[in-house]
């Protein structure tokens, strides 16, 4: 946080460098509590703007006790300088919705969600960050809203959702199978071996000290690197010796 009041604090006093500027902007999309800030420190800086000008202007009509009226220049400059203001805050984007909507079927059992540091159990819609760890026996099942997607995390296995549409998915343990309708853009899970981007297709996959990918229709795409890239067709396996 006090990275982020030293970024604002150079952009309202226009010291700031256009990678400093750059940054306020990155650090405003990504989080709200960042964002809220950000306008509590803007509305701070123009209080304490006009406070300083009714200051001065009282220390100047004091000697001669005559009352200054701001001159409607004066007040122009300040509509502007709002205006200013509020076209550097509508100017940064904001964070739009997830194009896709992640919701927990009501039949996964033994599981546990992580959110914000917390163990939840009430949670049914899916968002960035999210944690899913399933016990012994356990299973998860993942439905993609309007789709006729289902997504399913086995049992001892543990997920993390990366990113604000949760289709970049870390697999840290476990086998996630999946049936899923061709995507705009692809699903990506990541394992220790490398990336399988997936954008329709029925297909498994596996984290068990090594990679292993079934495909049953379609076909994956697995990714080692930017170098080292297969496609895997529909009825093949693969894993990492293999690859």
């Amino acid at each position: 946080m006090k990275d982020l009041e030293i970024l604002i604090d150079k952009n309202l006093h226009g010291e700031a460098t256009q990678a400093e500027k750059d940054q306020l902007q990155e650090m405003i999309k990504q989080s709200d509590q960042a964002f809220e800030f950000y306008l509590e420190s803007v509305q701070q800086h123009s209080d304490l703007k006009e406070w300083c000008d009714q200051q001065e202007d009282l220390s100047l009509s004091e000697p001669t006790k005559v009352k200054v009226t701001p001159f409607p220049i004066y007040r122009s400059l300040l509509a502007m300088a709002a205006l200013l203001i509020a076209g550097f805050v509508f100017f940064i984007p904001i964070r739009e919705k997830p194009s896709l909507v992640l919701e927990v079927h009501s039949v996964s059992k033994n599981y546990k969600i992580i959110r914000d540091g917390q163990m939840r159990s009430n949670i049914e819609t899916i968002k960035k960050g999210d944690q899913i760890l399933v016990g012994s026996g356990g299973q998860v099942r993942i439905d993609i809203k309007n789709q006729a997607s289902e997504i399913y995390l086995m049992e001892n296995s543990s997920v993390n959702f990366a990113n604000q549409d949760c289709n970049y998915i870390n697999l840290q343990q476990g086998e996630i199978r999946a049936k899923l309708e061709k995507q705009k853009t692809p699903f990506i899970i990541n394992t220790r071996d490398g990336e399988a981007e997936i954008i329709g297709t029925e297909f498994a996959i596996s984290d068990q000290g090594e990679t292993q990918l079934w495909v049953t229709s379609g076909k994956v795409k697995l990714n080692r690197g930017e170098e080292e890239s297969v496609f895997v067709e529909a009825g093949q396996r693969i894993d990492t010796e293999s690859f």
